[in-house]
Protein backbone atom coordinates (compact mmCIF):
# COMPACT_ATOMS: atom_id res chain seq x y z
CA UNK A 1 0.00 0.00 0.00
CA UNK A 2 1.33 3.43 -0.97
CA UNK A 3 1.21 5.90 1.86
CA UNK A 4 0.28 9.00 -0.11
CA UNK A 5 0.09 11.27 2.91
CA UNK A 6 3.84 10.96 3.51
CA UNK A 7 4.46 12.95 0.31
CA UNK A 8 4.02 16.67 -0.22
CA UNK A 9 4.26 18.87 -3.29
CA UNK A 10 7.60 20.58 -3.76
CA UNK A 11 7.12 22.56 -6.97
CA UNK A 12 5.72 22.53 -10.50
CA UNK A 13 7.66 23.51 -13.61
CA UNK A 14 6.73 23.77 -17.26
CA UNK A 15 9.91 23.20 -19.27
CA UNK A 16 12.52 20.48 -19.62
CA UNK A 17 15.47 22.62 -18.52
CA UNK A 18 13.92 23.32 -15.10
CA UNK A 19 12.72 19.72 -14.77
CA UNK A 20 16.20 18.35 -15.44
CA UNK A 21 17.81 20.86 -13.05
CA UNK A 22 15.45 19.90 -10.20
CA UNK A 23 15.93 16.19 -10.84
CA UNK A 24 19.70 16.61 -10.76
CA UNK A 25 19.64 18.64 -7.52
CA UNK A 26 17.38 16.14 -5.76
CA UNK A 27 19.36 13.13 -7.00
CA UNK A 28 22.74 14.63 -6.03
CA UNK A 29 21.46 15.29 -2.49
CA UNK A 30 19.90 11.82 -2.05
CA UNK A 31 16.35 13.14 -1.78
CA UNK A 32 13.75 10.62 -2.87
CA UNK A 33 11.15 12.23 -5.09
CA UNK A 34 8.19 11.43 -7.29
CA UNK A 35 7.20 13.30 -10.37
CA UNK A 36 3.77 13.66 -11.93
CA UNK A 37 3.49 14.76 -15.57
CA UNK A 38 0.30 16.39 -16.76
CA UNK A 39 -0.59 17.31 -20.34
CA UNK A 40 -1.85 20.91 -20.50
CA UNK A 41 -2.19 21.05 -24.27
CA UNK A 42 -5.38 22.38 -25.79
CA UNK A 43 -6.72 19.88 -28.26
CA UNK A 44 -7.88 20.93 -31.71
CA UNK A 45 -10.36 18.39 -33.10
CA UNK A 46 -9.36 19.28 -36.68
CA UNK A 47 -5.68 18.58 -36.10
CA UNK A 48 -4.24 15.32 -37.42
CA UNK A 49 -1.30 14.96 -35.04
CA UNK A 50 -0.50 11.47 -36.20
CA UNK A 51 -0.04 12.85 -39.74
CA UNK A 52 2.13 15.77 -38.61
CA UNK A 53 -0.44 18.32 -39.74
CA UNK A 54 -1.71 21.07 -37.49
CA UNK A 55 -0.67 23.50 -34.82
CA UNK A 56 -1.10 21.57 -31.56
CA UNK A 57 1.98 21.94 -29.40
CA UNK A 58 2.65 19.71 -26.44
CA UNK A 59 2.57 21.60 -23.12
CA UNK A 60 3.51 19.61 -20.05
CA UNK A 61 3.49 20.33 -16.35
CA UNK A 62 6.02 18.51 -14.15
CA UNK A 63 5.04 18.38 -10.46
CA UNK A 64 7.59 17.15 -7.95
CA UNK A 65 6.70 15.50 -4.65
CA UNK A 66 9.08 14.76 -1.78
CA UNK A 67 8.64 13.17 1.61
CA UNK A 68 7.45 15.58 4.28
CA UNK A 69 10.65 15.29 6.31
CA UNK A 70 12.74 16.32 3.24
CA UNK A 71 10.60 19.30 2.21
CA UNK A 72 12.51 22.09 4.00
CA UNK A 73 15.90 20.82 2.82
CA UNK A 74 14.66 20.46 -0.76
CA UNK A 75 13.18 23.97 -0.76
CA UNK A 76 16.48 25.32 0.55
CA UNK A 77 18.36 23.58 -2.27
CA UNK A 78 16.07 25.00 -4.96
CA UNK A 79 16.54 28.65 -3.92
Amino acid sequence: MIKFFQWTQLTSVYNLVDKNMIQEILFNNNIIYRMKVKDLSVRNPFDYRYAGIGTNKLKLSYTFYVKKQDLEFALHLLK
